[in-house]
């Protein structure tokens, strides 16, 4: 195990990033000599591209994109470990994608497989959108007013392709669908409720009926390559982005991780589960600063004891 059940002090929650923003090539330039005495098992294509060059293009498939970002987590982890005390925590928590690296973490999913399995599961969503310059998503930013997010979630209902993906904080979510419709949605939010879209970097529509069968396919390659057995407990409880609450054994957190493939990641409310009471946050992994204001955003109780971000080396030094 890279990580260690917490036995004392403040309950730390580690959480994992999801695929919405490009991996920075500085990150990858200061984490190579780390990647070159991994033991993490990893497919050729990324050993092979990855760490070399200009990786921006290569990483724009959600195919590479997805398992570099499970790995590089993962390395930040391995790294941690190899100075001969790994990272202790009380719960894991992912954003989208960065829930299937809580899964390898906690032994769910076998780490020789792992990143494979996010190789393969960025492969079936690219395969169920096959036209690149169709599908998209646009994060939108709101007040929190009473009504605004009952006003995004008809407008939402009343096109074919669109659904929302993300809730990530009471003043904001993301929607994913076809490009025209969102072009659309967003000039009627900005009339409606004065909402600000931004399109996101991906060319996929997360967490939408749309990748149903890409759902299917990923379901029936865990069964075949993955002996799980889901009544053992987890070793640190994983909030589920489906429920937002804490899965407790192997085959709940699996189970909810693959219905969340077509369903809402319901962010927001695992923050303020976790938010409820005093917890400190530890956020690993490229572009950790996503969930650390988020996390901020969410603390309206003041709970939050520490909000830190372990990306490089040199973030290291604040946990020792």
């Amino acid at each position: 195990m890279m990580i260690r059940r917490q036995l004392s002090g403040i309950p730390r929650v580690i959480t994992f990033p999801g695929q919405g923003q490009l991996i920075q090539p500085a990150l990858l330039g200061q984490l190579e000599p780390f990647h070159n005495r991994s033991k993490i098992s990893i497919p050729k294509v990324l050993r092979d591209r990855l760490f070399q060059g200009d990786p921006l293009e290569f990483l724009r498939s959600s195919a590479n994109l997805q398992p570099s970002v499970v790995y590089t987590s993962l390395l930040i982890l391995e790294l941690i470990a190899s100075n001969g005390k790994p990272l202790e925590g009380s719960y894991l928590m992912g954003h989208s994608l960065g829930e299937l690296t809580c899964l390898i973490a906690n032994g769910v999913i076998p780490s020789e497989l792992g990143i494979h399995m996010a190789h393969s599961r960025g492969k079936f969503m690219e395969e169920c959108c096959p036209d690149k310059n169709k599908y998209g998503m646009t994060a939108f930013i709101f007040k929190h007013a009473q009504g605004n997010l009952e006003i995004i979630k008809d407008r939402v209902s009343q096109y074919s392709s669109l659904a929302i993906a993300n809730f990530n904080c009471d003043t904001q979510c993301v929607v994913s669908g076809e490009l025209d419709e969102l072009a659309t949605l967003t000039k009627q939010l900005k009339s409606d409720i004065k909402a600000k879209g931004t399109k996101l970097q991906v060319q996929l529509p997360f967490h939408n009926e749309i990748l149903a069968d890409a759902k299917r396919r990923f379901r029936e390659l865990i069964s075949t390559q993955c002996d799980i057995d889901k009544d053992k407990k987890l070793e640190l409880p994983i909030v589920s982005n489906l429920t937002g609450e804490l899965s407790f054994t192997h085959g709940e957190a699996l189970d909810n991780f693959l219905e969340d493939f077509t369903r809402p990641v319901l962010f927001s409310k695992g923050l303020q589960f976790m938010l409820d009471t005093d917890v400190s946050f530890v956020n690993i992994g490229p572009n950790a600063k996503v969930i650390q204001a988020l996390a901020r955003k969410m603390d309206t109780k003041g709970n939050l004891a520490s909000n830190i971000n372990l990306e490089t080396q040199q973030d290291l030094s604040q946990l020792y």
